[in-house]
Protein backbone atom coordinates (compact mmCIF):
# COMPACT_ATOMS: atom_id res chain seq x y z
CA UNK A 1 0.00 0.00 0.00
CA UNK A 2 2.89 2.29 0.85
CA UNK A 3 4.27 1.84 -2.49
CA UNK A 4 0.93 3.28 -4.10
CA UNK A 5 0.63 5.93 -2.55
CA UNK A 6 3.94 7.57 -2.19
CA UNK A 7 4.02 10.84 -3.51
CA UNK A 8 6.96 12.93 -4.51
CA UNK A 9 7.33 16.29 -2.36
CA UNK A 10 6.59 18.89 -5.23
CA UNK A 11 4.62 16.61 -7.53
CA UNK A 12 1.36 15.08 -4.85
CA UNK A 13 -1.30 13.18 -6.52
CA UNK A 14 -4.07 14.14 -7.31
CA UNK A 15 -7.81 12.82 -5.43
CA UNK A 16 -9.33 10.85 -8.36
CA UNK A 17 -6.07 9.25 -9.18
CA UNK A 18 -5.37 8.07 -5.08
CA UNK A 19 -9.33 6.89 -5.48
CA UNK A 20 -8.40 4.62 -8.35
CA UNK A 21 -5.18 3.57 -6.45
CA UNK A 22 -6.64 2.59 -3.38
CA UNK A 23 -9.61 0.52 -5.39
CA UNK A 24 -7.35 -1.33 -7.65
CA UNK A 25 -5.72 -2.01 -4.40
CA UNK A 26 -8.70 -3.09 -2.73
CA UNK A 27 -9.89 -5.26 -5.61
CA UNK A 28 -6.27 -6.85 -5.70
CA UNK A 29 -5.57 -5.66 -9.15
CA UNK A 30 -2.01 -5.27 -8.04
CA UNK A 31 -1.53 -8.49 -6.49
CA UNK A 32 0.81 -9.50 -9.16
CA UNK A 33 3.00 -6.28 -9.44
CA UNK A 34 6.52 -6.00 -7.94
CA UNK A 35 7.06 -2.80 -5.61
CA UNK A 36 9.41 -1.45 -8.88
CA UNK A 37 6.39 -1.65 -11.43
CA UNK A 38 3.45 -0.01 -9.42
CA UNK A 39 4.98 3.14 -10.45
CA UNK A 40 4.65 2.26 -13.79
CA UNK A 41 1.02 1.37 -13.56
CA UNK A 42 0.40 4.91 -11.48
CA UNK A 43 1.69 6.48 -14.97
CA UNK A 44 -0.77 4.56 -16.85
CA UNK A 45 -3.19 6.15 -14.71
CA UNK A 46 -3.46 8.88 -17.50
CA UNK A 47 -4.44 6.23 -20.31
CA UNK A 48 -7.70 5.77 -17.71
CA UNK A 49 -9.35 9.00 -18.61
CA UNK A 50 -8.80 8.17 -22.52
CA UNK A 51 -10.34 4.78 -22.18
CA UNK A 52 -13.54 5.87 -20.94
CA UNK A 53 -13.03 6.73 -17.10
CA UNK A 54 -12.42 10.55 -18.01
CA UNK A 55 -16.03 11.45 -16.75
CA UNK A 56 -16.00 9.19 -13.00
CA UNK A 57 -12.39 10.63 -12.48
CA UNK A 58 -13.68 14.29 -13.03
CA UNK A 59 -16.58 13.16 -10.62
CA UNK A 60 -14.67 12.12 -7.87
CA UNK A 61 -12.32 15.43 -8.23
CA UNK A 62 -15.29 18.16 -8.08
CA UNK A 63 -17.71 16.21 -5.85
CA UNK A 64 -15.47 13.95 -3.92
CA UNK A 65 -17.69 10.86 -3.63
CA UNK A 66 -17.70 7.70 -6.13
CA UNK A 67 -21.13 6.00 -6.54
CA UNK A 68 -21.49 2.39 -7.29
CA UNK A 69 -22.26 2.69 -11.02
CA UNK A 70 -18.94 4.67 -11.34
CA UNK A 71 -17.07 2.54 -9.19
CA UNK A 72 -17.93 -0.16 -11.57
CA UNK A 73 -16.82 1.89 -14.86
CA UNK A 74 -13.90 2.80 -12.86
CA UNK A 75 -13.15 -0.97 -11.98
CA UNK A 76 -13.18 -1.99 -15.46
CA UNK A 77 -11.04 0.81 -16.84
CA UNK A 78 -8.72 -0.40 -13.51
CA UNK A 79 -9.14 -4.33 -14.52
CA UNK A 80 -8.10 -3.60 -18.20
CA UNK A 81 -4.97 -1.54 -17.29
CA UNK A 82 -3.46 -3.84 -14.44
CA UNK A 83 -4.09 -6.69 -17.15
CA UNK A 84 -2.18 -4.50 -19.91
CA UNK A 85 0.86 -4.18 -17.13
CA UNK A 86 1.01 -7.58 -15.54
CA UNK A 87 1.06 -9.00 -19.68
CA UNK A 88 3.95 -6.18 -20.30
CA UNK A 89 6.13 -7.21 -17.47
CA UNK A 90 6.16 -11.23 -18.18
Amino acid sequence: MRAVLRQNQYAPMRLAEEVALVLAVQEGLLDELKPGEVASFRASLARARERGAGEVLRKVETTGKLDEADKAALLAVLRELAASQIADNV
